[in-house]
């Protein structure tokens, strides 16, 4: 678990920017995984999944505990 700032939990909603080949896309995606050594999120979209630094994402849902 992150010890900075906020942390994302699994199932929760995000947004971020990819660039890629001068190319620069808004993903939104599910949060489904966190690596702790390297302090980094998987996130799974449409397409594929990314591993994206905190800071990089913005959270627009997050997962409701029951």
């Amino acid at each position: 678990m992150s010890e900075k700032g906020h942390y994302f939990s699994p199932g929760d909603l995000v947004q971020f920017v990819h660039n890629h080949l001068n190319v620069t896309n808004i993903r939104t995606g599910l949060v489904i995984g966190y690596n702790s050594d390297k302090d980094l999120f998987r996130v799974k979209t449409n397409t594929r999944d990314f591993w994206v630094a905190m800071d990089k994402l913005k959270l627009l849902s997050k997962v409701r505990e029951q």
